[in-house]
């Protein structure tokens, strides 16, 4: 806009001259007008700024992380002049810090046009859009104007659902067979298929799925015998930074919704357990179908991490101490020192104990753990979650 000005100034300066120079009505005439044309320009866009209306839906949008969150802003141009100098500002929801847009477009006279904006979030949480100013220029780009708004609207961003199956690698989750359906194998246990591998059993191998293939597929009992299944989440802070922080807690919850998918799928029930930092307590929620897992990850969304007290291995010592037997104890976590070491040590007596890290332990501390062979125990980087996340599960409860 400085370059419009100069150029314009320059030009009001010349005409100035000139009608000093050749005096008479022709450059009087050229001097007035470029007097009073900005000021007839500054009154179009005054009167372009009263009759423009901005508005969006204000209901609040929930959406899994990772998918693209899109938003429709309705401006109006109720003025009989096209507005085409015109911008929005517009804060998009992060969770650092808000990261500024600028929407520019036109519009015809009397006329509506709906802006829609895309975004991929990066981390669960709840956050806020907001578009507060709308800026105009006049014609001739001599003056800016602004005029404030207060639009908010709330969005949701829930932790991602993966759905993994210890068989999902071999064939489609759309084959009707290649979920756990029969105890024909297993003395009564549910079980799933796998390959083949030496040292199976001739009367484990599935004939029918196997034709399909065109590989030996052989019935798997699943060690996990219980109904129940409590998955105890570490929401606990232990990164170099927020961004850190929120990576590994947000792998911790989405390990934790990929298991219990899992379990509901073989008909077992979940209850998922985490401290609560606002309220002081921890909470526990179970989830026995898809339906609750959902509205589950919409209450994780809000969950926040919290640092230091209370330790979050004295927490997991408590839920295993008052855990029930007929349960299987899951415990995520993204702490692999030497604090976590000496919990498994103190709880590999239990029986179906499983432990997952996200992300990398200790050296001396992961080959610790490995030592004792009745714990399950499964190691997963944020950066190759899912690959990470489904070799997990199927090691847990099909291997």
């Amino acid at each position: 806009m400085a370059a419009y000005r100069f150029a314009y100034i320059s030009l009001l300066i010349f005409a100035a001259v000139f009608s000093q120079v050749y005096s008479g009505p022709l450059s009087s005439v050229i001097l007035l007008t470029f007097i009073f044309l900005p000021l007839i320009s500054l009154l179009i866009a005054v009167l372009e700024r009263a009759f423009f209306k901005l508005s969006i839906d204000d209901n609040p949008v929930c959406i899994e992380k990772g998918s693209s969150l899109k938003l429709q802003l309705t401006v109006k141009n109720m003025f009989f002049l096209p507005l085409s100098c015109v911008y929005i500002t517009a804060s998009l929801p992060d969770m650092k810090e808000k990261n500024e847009a600028r929407l520019f477009f036109s519009v015809a006279p009397f006329n509506k046009r709906n802006l829609n904006i895309c975004y991929v979030p990066t981390f669960r949480g709840e956050y806020e859009f907001s578009a507060e100013s709308v800026y105009f220029y006049d014609i001739l780009k001599l003056f800016k104007l602004k005029k404030k708004y207060n639009i908010k609207k709330q969005i949701l961003i829930t932790p991602k659902i993966y759905s993994v199956d210890a068989c999902k690698n071999q064939f489609s989750d759309t084959d009707e067979e290649s979920f756990i359906q029969s105890s024909d194998f297993s003395g009564g246990e549910r079980s799933f298929v796998r390959k083949y591998t030496d040292g199976d059993e001739i009367k484990r191998i599935h004939w029918k799925l196997s034709s399909k293939q065109e590989d030996y597929m052989v019935w798997q009992s699943i060690k996990n015998k219980v109904s129940q299944v409590r998955i105890i989440c570490d929401m606990s802070n232990h990164g170099l930074n927020e961004t850190e922080n929120a990576l590994f807690s947000d792998a911790v919850l989405e390990a934790a919704f990929a298991i219990s998918l899992f379990n509901i799928r073989h008909e077992r029930h979940t209850i998922l357990s985490y401290y609560d930092c606002t309220n002081k307590l921890t909470q526990e929620i179970a989830v026995s179908n898809i339906s609750e897992l959902y509205k589950t990850a919409e209450t994780a969304a809000k969950i926040k991490n919290y640092y230091g007290d209370p330790d979050f291995f004295r927490l997991a010592k408590e839920s295993f101490g008052n855990e029930n037997k007929n349960s299987d104890i899951v415990l995520i976590t993204h702490t692999g020192d030497q604090s976590l070491a000496r919990l498994t040590e103190k709880l590999s007596e239990t029986e179906g104990f499983t432990l997952v890290l996200i992300g990398n332990a200790e050296s001396e501390t992961d080959a610790y753990i490995r030592k004792f062979k009745n714990v399950n125990y499964a190691v997963v980087k944020p950066e190759n979650f899912f690959a990470e996340i489904s070799q997990a599960i199927s090691n847990i409860y099909g291997a």
